[in-house]
């Protein structure tokens, strides 16, 4: 016996009262079967990845408006073989102990949701051009992180309010040697600074660096006006820490810490260092180690290493605590919107700012000994004084 039944939405596929698969529509488009040619070739979508949630093994694609819970070890067998082209009667041959019709079925419903795709005989997989220039994890990401298709919890929900401790505002701070850093009064900025527009207009990447290096008064403005802590309050009702800052956070979470790798600025040694911003102060980790050279070889320019290396980490568990689906999305925003400010006010003092594309997370971490989990890089800027050009 054999059957496919509506229940509560979720389509059954069993075999002789042993339920095989469960697939689970969720959201407005509605998912149907779609017809096999029997000599068709089908492959196992590039997109379709298996996970496990609540003791179950489950089927998910970021093409797909449905998930497909696999009940039976059989299920996860013919997912296994389709991992390599099949036809419908090849792949019918090496399941004898399933009747076809399941077989079939079981295909037309995996098609019609987008979890098979056909194929060539080499394996192609017969994909329309703009899905070609996806990459899997940035489609699962994009998915995942928006509404539409998917039915996770999404948004601010608290979800660990009474089981885990928020993070405060701040991170908390250690014995480690300080430098107090100089702070700029922000009216005589406001009175001396160069039209917004103007500071927009000229805002550039610069890869190249001037001779003399940077200086501690430079960097300490730099910071100030970027990345300080203007205040902290708490919210009672979720004994949750906000804080205000220069540049914009998502439900002011500010997660994001700076760490700076100096190779070269006027007034402090070179080592690597971790910006306090309530304090205002540089806290230094170590001297200029290898890991730290490393750190700064991944971020080198056409002078050779930066002046400066400013590491971006986020303190995950900030956002995480509060937000479902959306959490590593809202960070990379907030990046984003550090970078930006970073570029503004370093045009502004005519200092040489880039943000770099990439780095080495796994380094970091070896670097500072801190939790890759906890808290690890997600962007680095380099900054230094601005090289002169002579006519």
């Amino acid at each position: 016996m054999s059957d496919l039944s509506n229940q509560k939405q979720h389509f059954v596929i069993s075999i002789s009262g042993t339920t095989l698969v469960e697939i689970a529509p969720f959201g407005t488009k509605i998912v149907t079967p779609n017809p096999l040619a029997t000599n068709q070739i089908y492959t196992l979508s590039r997109f379709a990845y298996i996970h496990t949630q609540s003791r179950q093994m489950v089927l998910e694609s970021p093409l797909a408006h449905c998930r497909v819970i696999l009940h039976d070890r059989r299920s996860i067998a013919i997912l296994h073989a389709l991992s390599s082209p099949q036809t419908l009667t090849q792949l019918s041959d090496q399941f004898a102990d399933i009747p076809q019709a399941i077989v079939t079925t079981l295909l037309s419903w995996l098609l019609g949701a987008k979890f098979l795709t056909i194929s060539d005989k080499d394996g192609t997989q017969q994909e329309e051009p703009s899905l070609q220039l996806w990459e899997f994890h940035d489609l699962l990401f994009h998915a995942r992180s928006r509404l539409g298709r998917h039915n996770y919890p999404y948004g601010k929900n608290n979800p660990h309010l009474g089981k885990i401790e928020p993070l405060p505002a701040a991170k908390p701070s250690n014995s480690l040697p300080t430098i107090p850093l100089y702070q700029p009064n922000i009216q005589v900025l406001i009175d001396r600074d160069l039209p917004f527009t103007q500071i927009m207009e000229q805002r550039r990447s610069h890869r190249q660096q001037g001779k003399q290096p940077i200086t501690v008064e430079q960097l300490g403005e730099f910071l100030y006006r970027t990345a300080r802590i203007r205040s902290i309050e708490t919210n009672e009702s979720v004994e949750y820490q906000f804080s205000d800052r220069p540049y914009p956070s998502g439900g002011a979470c500010y997660e994001l810490e700076l760490y700076l790798a100096i190779n070269a600025c006027q007034g402090i040694e070179p080592g690597l260092y971790h910006y306090c911003p309530r304090e205002h102060l540089l806290r230094q980790l170590s001297g200029f180690t290898a890991a730290v050279y490393q750190l700064s070889c991944q971020a080198a320019i056409e002078s050779g290493l930066p002046q400066i290396l400013i590491i971006l980490t986020a303190r995950f568990p900030r956002v995480n605590w509060k937000y479902r689906s959306l959490a590593y999305a809202l960070i990379l925003k907030h990046v984003g919107v550090l970078y930006q400010s970073m570029y503004l006010v370093a045009t502004a003092m005519e200092l040489a700012p880039c943000a770099i594309g990439g780095g080495n997370s796994d380094l970091f971490a070896q670097a500072t000994g801190i939790n890759y989990l906890d808290e690890t890089s997600i962007g680095e800027f380099i900054l230094g004084s601005k090289l002169e050009i002579t006519s």
